[in-house]
């Protein structure tokens, strides 16, 4: 197998990517810009702003997704439209980061702190949760 370059450049910090099975579409983060990438059918690529930070998202089965966005969630509609954030913490040193989704489609991210070095005590990770994305675990 051979990887090839899908894409010109067009993310800041750009990971995660996620197939969206409903929009049949692909897309990922552009995590420290706080926006969402998609890669159209035609194979433009549209970006949606979500917040400060979007770390982690899923598909949900209704359409829409899951948005980890710096302190907490997003839910953005299968229009598009992004609601407001479900706040999960407020410690300005921690952020989220990173995503996944387990079984029963419980979307769980974790998170992480600012600063990654310096003596402690210093903010620390944890594992946060969100509603269920979908009854497939997808």
């Amino acid at each position: 197998m051979k990887a090839e370059q899908l894409t010109p450049p067009c993310a800041y910090h750009g990971e995660g990517p996620i197939w969206d099975p409903a929009a049949g579409v692909l897309r990922w983060v552009d995590m420290l810009r706080g926006d969402i990438l998609t890669l159209t059918p035609a194979g433009e690529i549209e970006r949606r702003h979500v917040g400060t930070i979007a770390a982690a998202m899923r598909p949900r089965a209704a359409g829409g997704l899951v948005v980890a966005v710096e302190h907490g969630f997003v839910l953005v509609g299968a229009g598009g439209r992004a609601g407001p954030e479900q706040t999960a913490f407020t410690d300005p040193g921690i952020r989220m980061n990173e995503g996944g989704v387990d079984r029963q489609g419980r979307f769980f991210c974790g998170s992480m702190p600012y600063d990654q070095g310096g003596p402690p005590p210093r903010s620390t990770g944890t594992t946060r949760t969100a509603a269920s994305t979908s009854s497939s675990g997808a």
